[in-house]
C-alpha cells in the first residue's frame, strides 16, 4: 500500500487539470473530425474514405482518452461501417 504525504491540494488540482484539458482537446479533435466526414458524406464524395476516418477516429478517441470516449467511438464505428457498406446514390434520368 502506497502512501502519499506532502501534496497539496493545489498540486492534485494542477494534475487534474492538465488531465482534463488533454481529454477535452482530444474531445474536440474527434468532434471536428466527426463534422468533416458528415460533410463528405452528405455530398456523397469519397465514400470509402469517409467510412474509414470514422473507424479511424474511433479507434483514436478510445484510446487516447484512456477508454473514456467508448460510446461515443460505438457511434462512429457504427457510422463508418454503414458508410462503407453504402451503395452510392444512382440518379434516373
Amino acid at each position: 500500500m502506497m502512501k502519499i504525504y506532502n501534496v497539496s491540494v493545489k498540486e492534485v488540482i494542477g494534475f487534474l487539470n492538465i488531465d482534463v484539458i488533454y481529454i477535452l482537446s482530444v474531445s474536440v479533435v474527434c468532434v471536428i473530425l466527426g463534422i468533416v466526414s458528415l460533410s463528405f458524406t452528405k455530398k456523397n464524395k469519397k465514400t470509402k474514405l469517409t467510412g474509414k476516418m470514422l473507424i479511424i477516429t474511433a479507434i483514436l478517441g478510445t484510446v487516447l482518452t484512456f477508454f473514456l470516449g467508448v460510446v461515443a467511438s460505438l457511434a462512429y464505428v457504427i457510422a463508418g461501417i454503414i458508410t462503407m457498406l453504402r451503395k452510392p446514390n444512382s440518379s434516373i434520368l
